[in-house]
């Protein structure tokens, strides 16, 4: 079973996020860092971290900052920093899809450079900042984990039907990043498995407006889909050029 004893959940109040820290609780982490951005907007997701915060406060350490901007990343760091040394396990699980303005675009005329940026500020850039401002806590001689929260659809080979221009670009662009993560990693810090994962589609905000004519199979849980997930990450071998698994094990392509 999975061990890790220090980690950082980017972008906890979630329902990916949430559930992340609750399992790593379960599995006797000593320290979880969680961030979030605000104090509205998640909803019950919102409500669990805030359980699991008064329910392990010497256990779970939450920081409010944004990790899409540079001085939120930097204020992270510092804060962890300050309580240990070592990071064991590092999740981004901070993305977007769709706001009240604009939807995924179906088409090139949908484009909006407002929700283009967006979607690449949010859904790329803070994985690339955790792994600027902590290489330095994961360069350390225990086998630790560095992820970030992909999907399918970011999968160049695997495009089949278009549209989603925004959302597709920027998680291309995330994976991309997380290669280059993993060719710099296996030099400064080897014992760091860097993982691109998809976790199906799940119940939670950001797919809500899409899922709601689903089969409910093929509708998962966070619970669900975080087990399933960390199972992955325990069992796949590490990669010098990182490596794109879904929820089930399957390799993605690039």
């Amino acid at each position: 079973m999975y061990k890790f004893e220090n980690a950082l959940i980017n972008g906890a109040n979630g329902g990916l996020g949430s559930q992340f820290a609750e399992e790593l609780i379960k599995c006797g982490a000593s320290k979880v860092f969680v961030t979030y951005r605000s104090d509205t907007g998640a909803g019950v997701q919102s409500g669990k971290l805030a359980a699991l915060i008064q329910n392990y406060p010497d256990r779970i350490h939450p920081i409010k900052a944004d990790s899409t901007k540079e001085e939120g990343m930097v204020e992270i760091a510092r804060v962890v920093g300050e309580e240990v040394s070592e990071i064991h396990f590092l999740v981004n699980c901070v993305g977007y899809l769709h706001n009240s303005d604009h939807g995924p675009e179906k088409s090139l005329r949908k484009i909006n450079e407002e929700q283009f940026l967006e979607a690449v500020r949010v859904n790329a850039f803070p994985t690339v900042l955790l792994a600027k401002y902590f290489m330095k806590l994961m360069r350390h001689k225990k086998e630790a984990v560095f992820a970030a929260i992909s999907a399918r659809v970011g999968s160049i080979e695997d495009n089949r039907a278009g549209g989603w221009y925004s959302y597709r670009g920027s998680k291309a662009m995330l994976n991309m990043m997380l290669s280059n993560i993993a060719i710099e990693f296996n030099r400064s810090c080897p014992n760091v498995k860097v993982l691109a994962l998809h976790p199906g589609t799940v119940d939670t905000n950001l797919s809500s407006p899409f899922s709601k004519n689903m089969d409910p199979d093929h509708l998962f849980t966070p619970e669900y889909s975080v087990k399933r997930m960390m199972d992955v990450i325990e069992s796949v071998d590490k990669n010098p050029l990182g490596a794109f698994y879904a929820w089930d094990g399957e390799r993605i392509p690039w």
